[in-house]
């Protein structure tokens, strides 16, 4: 049986989103809210269907070192392949 759409929601604000999304989608949605929580989930999944990053991580720890461009990264270097929204949230 498919499990549906399997998206990965890579956010300072996942939590917030996760369970709506999931109930739109009617997949599985993974909200991932910091860069270990990121590097996790990429390497437990083999696949997504698609990956939404914010552009910029606001979050007071993670602001400077890691945004949307550092997932992609994370998936070039688990080899795994998934196309990518980038979202922009708040002002910054």
């Amino acid at each position: 049986m498919s499990e549906g759409t399997r998206v990965l929601v890579a956010s300072a604000l996942a939590k917030i989103i996760v369970s709506p999304l999931a109930t739109a989608l009617g997949g599985s949605v993974i909200g991932a809210v910091g860069d270990k929580e990121v590097r996790k989930a990429i390497a437990d999944r083999v696949r997504f269907d698609v990956v939404v990053a914010d552009l910029t991580w606001n979050a007071s720890d993670l602001e400077y070192r890691f945004d949307g461009f550092d997932v992609l990264d994370i998936l070039r270097d688990h080899g795994r392949t998934a196309p990518v929204i980038f979202a922009a949230q708040g002002y910054s």
